[in-house]
C-alpha cells in the first residue's frame, strides 16, 4: 500500500472485546534512542499479551512532522540488550522487564544504523496507556487445508510459520514457504500471502482479484517483471478475507520510513547506480504503457468495464472518493481540496492518451535485483486504472519529493522533474504534455488518502493533533502548485 499509510492502515486494526481477549496495563513504557535529537516521537502502544499476561509484542504509532507516519512492529529482547547500553541492537525492541516496566527501544529515522555503530547515550521519555489487543490464530491449518484442495496429486503439504517481511511492509502481507510433496518429488515454494485488511482501510472496497489479474496479464506479455500469482481465493470463508499466494521475487525495495533518500541501498548507492535504478524503472513504466490496456483490462480493470468512460473514470474515481469516503458529510468544505478538485475538473486536459497505469507509483513499489540494481519486479497493483500514462509519472516524482522532504533533499542521480520527464519521453517516444496537472492529480489522491486514514484513527481513539489534518506534506504540497496561502 501507499508509503506510511500502508503502515496505518494495516498495523492499526481496529480494538474490539472479545472472547479471550486478553487485557493488560503496563504504566510505564520508556521510549529509549541513540540520539537526543529525536524527530520522531512515540504517541500511542499497542501490546499483545499471552494467555498468562505475558507481554508477546508490541506496536507504536510514530508521529513525525505533526504527522503520523508508521506503526512500527517490535519484538522481544533478553535483559542483557536493554541493560547492555552499548550493546548492538536491532531497529525496534521490545523487552518486559522487572516490576512490570517494558522498554521500547527505538531508532529515529535520522541515527546512524545500529548495524553499523554501537548504540550511544539514550534519551528517555514515558507514555502511559492501557490497550486491549487480541492474539493472531495460527493460519496455516487452514491455509494446508486449502492448499489441498487446490494441488489434488500432493501427497503432503507443509506451510512454515508466516513472518512479515522487513520494516516497511505491511502487515497483511507475509512470508512462508511451502513443501509440496508429491509420489517422486519435493517441491519447495518461497511464498508471499497477501491478504485483505482485516479492518477498516484508506478505500471503500480491496479487490485481491483486480491483483491477480492485472499481474497474470501483464507478466504472460513478458514486457513487464511482475511477481507470479500461484492461486487466488476470493471467498473469505478460509482464512476471513480473502488472499492470494504469490511466488517470492528475489530483490530490495527502498523503504518509505526511513526515508530511502536518508538511509537504505538507495541512499547508500554510487550516483552511477541511482541513476540506473531510475532509467530502469521509467523503461519499465514506459513498457506498461505500451502494452494494449483493452486486451489487458478485460472488464476487470477499472475504465475497461461497461458503461464506463476510460478517460474520466480516474478523475470520476477521486472526485467521488473525496466527496462520499472522505468527507463526514459530501456538503463539508475542505479547504485545500475542494480548490484542487474544482482545479483538476476545470482544466481537465482534452486530448489523453490512455493506457494500463499502475496506479500506486512510486520507487518503494519496485523490487529491484540484489547486485546489478536491475528492476526485478514491479508490486502493488491494487490501484491499477486505465487513465493517462502521465499520472504514473507524476506519482513517481511526487513519491520522490515526499522521500526528499523527509531526508532534507535528494541524493545525487535522484531525477529533477525535468530529467524525469526526459526519461519517459526517451523511453515512450512520445510527449509529455500535461505532467503539471498530474503532478496537482497526484498530490491531490495522496492526500485524500491521508486525510481518510487520519480520521479513521481518531475514530478509533488514536489521538492526532488539529493542525496535523491541515499542516501536512501533500496539504502544504497543493497549496504550492495552487498558488494557496495557509495552512
Amino acid at each position: 500500500m501507499m508509503e506510511w499509510l500502508d503502515h496505518l492502515h494495516a498495523h492499526w486494526p481496529a480494538l474490539r472485546n472479545e472472547a479471550g481477549t486478553k487485557r493488560a496495563r503496563y504504566p510505564q513504557i520508556m521510549l529509549l534512542s541513540s540520539s537526543d535529537r529525536d524527530e520522531a516521537t512515540i504517541h500511542d502502544v499497542h501490546v499483545r499479551v499471552g494467555a498468562e499476561g505475558e507481554l508477546k509484542g508490541a506496536r507504536a504509532l510514530r508521529i513525525a512532522g505533526r504527522e503520523p507516519i508508521a506503526v512500527e512492529e517490535a519484538w522481544i529482547a533478553g535483559a542483557d540488550v536493554v541493560e547492555g547500553g552499548r550493546q548492538l541492537v536491532p531497529e525496534r525492541v521490545i523487552h518486559r522487564g522487572q516490576h512490570g516496566r517494558s522498554h521500547i527501544l527505538s531508532r529515529p529515522s535520522g541515527a546512524v544504523s545500529p548495524r553499523r555503530s554501537r548504540m550511544g547515550p539514550s534519551t528517555v521519555r514515558h507514555i502511559e496507556y492501557t490497550r486491549v489487543v487480541t492474539e493472531t490464530n495460527d493460519i496455516r491449518p487452514a491455509l494446508v487445508g486449502w492448499l489441498r484442495s487446490q494441488i489434488p496429486d500432493a501427497t503432503e503439504i507443509r506451510v512454515s510459520e508466516p513472518r512479515k517481511p522487513g520494516a516497511g511492509e505491511s502487515s497483511d502481507t507475509q512470508l512462508c514457504v511451502i513443501e509440496i510433496e508429491r509420489a517422486a518429488s519435493l517441491e519447495c515454494i518461497d511464498a508471499v500471502l497477501r491478504c485483505a485488511p482485516r479492518a477498516e482501510g484508506p478505500f471503500p472496497e480491496y479487490d485481491l482479484g483486480l491483483q491477480a489479474h492485472v499481474m497474470r496479464s501483464v507478466g504472460q506479455t513478458g514486457m513487464v517483471p511482475v511477481p507470479e500469482v500461484l492461486w487466488l481465493e476470493e471467498d473469505a470463508g478460509v482464512l476471513g478475507v480473502p488472499f492470494l499466494v504469490m511466488r517470492v521475487v528475489p530483490g530490495d525495495a527502498p523503504l518509505d520510513r526511513p526515508a530511502y533518500q536518508a538511509e537504505g541501498f538507495y541512499h547508500d548507492a554510487s550516483r552511477e547506480m541511482r541513476e540506473h535504478m531510475w532509467a530502469g524503472t521509467i523503461e519499465a513504466v514506459a513498457r506498461l504503457h505500451a502494452l494494449d490496456w483493452r486486451e489487458l483490462g478485460g472488464g476487470i480493470v477499472p475504465g475497461s468495464r461497461a458503461g464506463e468512460d476510460p478517460a474520466r473514470v480516474s478523475l470520476d474515481y477521486w472526485t467521488a472518493y473525496l466527496r462520499d469516503f472522505v468527507k463526514e458529510d459530501p456538503d463539508e468544505s475542505l479547504e485545500v481540496f475542494d480548490e484542487a478538485r474544482d482545479y483538476l475538473v476545470r482544466e481537465y486536459p482534452a486530448s489523453r492518451r490512455l493506457s494500463l497505469c499502475w496506479g500506486d507509483a512510486k520507487l518503494g513499489n519496485v523490487l529491484y535485483a540484489p547486485e546489478t540494481r536491475d528492476v526485478a519486479a514491479i508490486i502493488d497493483w491494487e490501484m491499477a486504472i486505465i487513465g493517462d500514462p502521465e499520472a504514473d509519472l507524476a506519482s513517481l516524482h511526487l513519491s520522490d519529493l515526499r522521500a526528499q522532504d523527509l531526508a532534507g533533499g535528494a541524493r545525487s542521480g535522484t531525477p529533477t522533474a525535468d530529467e524525469l520527464v526526459a526519461l519517459y519521453e526517451k523511453a515512450s517516444g512520445g510527449p509529455v504534455e500535461n505532467f503539471g496537472y498530474h503532478l496537482v492529480f497526484a498530490t491531490f489522491w495522496r492526500g485524500a488518502v491521508q486525510l481518510a486514514v487520519m480520521r479513521q484513527l481518531r475514530r478509533r481513539g488514536v489521538p492526532i493533533e488539529e493542525a496535523m489534518f491541515h499542516d501536512n506534506f501533500p496539504m502544504n504540497q497543493l497549496r504550492k502548485l495552487l498558488g494557496l496561502s495557509g495552512p
